[in-house]
């Protein structure tokens, strides 16, 4: 009980980015490898309690590899630099008023100097404040973008664990699937990896919107606020 109870409280985004993907890691080895040799468990309580436990530690592994293999995110600081040098044409994401008006709107509500261009602080600022106001749409595309970037990494585990068992099977030191099993796997993967690559840009995208949008909105009601108490 009191493991349900701990995993009902993880948010949304530990699922997404974390349980989900360290569950398919598992359930991939699962299919790869002959597990019910090594491991038994004397109750599905306990099989169950493990099994999430370890999807957990998995996920959190596979973040650090999507982190690795996909580097650091720019478009947020790509967006905010392009709005200030007039040059949008190169964005993969459609440059409207609201773009336009953020980085003065950060500006003001973070007190920053006009020469101020470390984007990497500034967007864990906009998330920081983010997180204060009612706005959600930019968490949950937050959840989603790490989601799809965790699969994607997925893919290249899975596909590495599938070529590093055929070579195993060969040798017979473990016990491994048949043929056919491994090739389903490996095909399985490779697919995964060219899928969740193109949702993982896409839902990037949406999450900056979002992150934009949320601000921009919240700041328009706040200069409105401030507009209406001073009339």
């Amino acid at each position: 009980m009191s493991v349900a109870r701990s995993f009902r409280a993880l948010e949304l985004y530990d699922v997404l980015a974390n349980l989900v993907p360290g569950a398919v890691v598992l359930l991939a080895l699962s299919a790869i490898f002959r597990v019910e040799t090594y491991l038994q468990f004397s109750t599905g309580a306990i099989a169950t309690g493990t099994f999430l436990v370890a999807a957990l530690v998995c996920g959190h592994i596979i973040q650090l590899i999507a982190s690795a293999l996909d580097g650091t995110p720019t478009l947020f600081g790509d967006v905010i630099q392009a709005t200030r040098d007039g040059n949008t044409d190169e964005l993969p994401i459609a440059v409207t008023h609201v773009e336009e008006a953020i980085w003065p709107l950060m500006q003001r509500k973070f007190s920053l100097p006009d020469d101020f261009d470390d984007y990497g602080t500034l967007f864990r600022l906009l998330l920081s404040y983010i997180e204060t106001t009612p706005a959600t749409r930019a968490l949950r595309f937050q959840a989603l973008h790490s989601f799809h970037r965790s699969m994607w990494a997925v893919g290249y585990v899975a596909a590495v664990l599938t070529l590093s068992s055929m070579l195993l099977k060969c040798t017979g030191w473990i016990a491994v699937r048949s043929w056919p099993v491994l090739g389903l796997v490996l095909t399985g993967s490779l697919a995964g990896i060219w899928v969740f690559k193109r949702r993982k840009t896409k839902m990037n995208n949406r999450f900056i919107q979002y992150a934009i949008a949320d601000f921009y909105s919240d700041q328009v009601q706040e200069l409105n606020s401030g507009v209406e108490r001073g009339s």
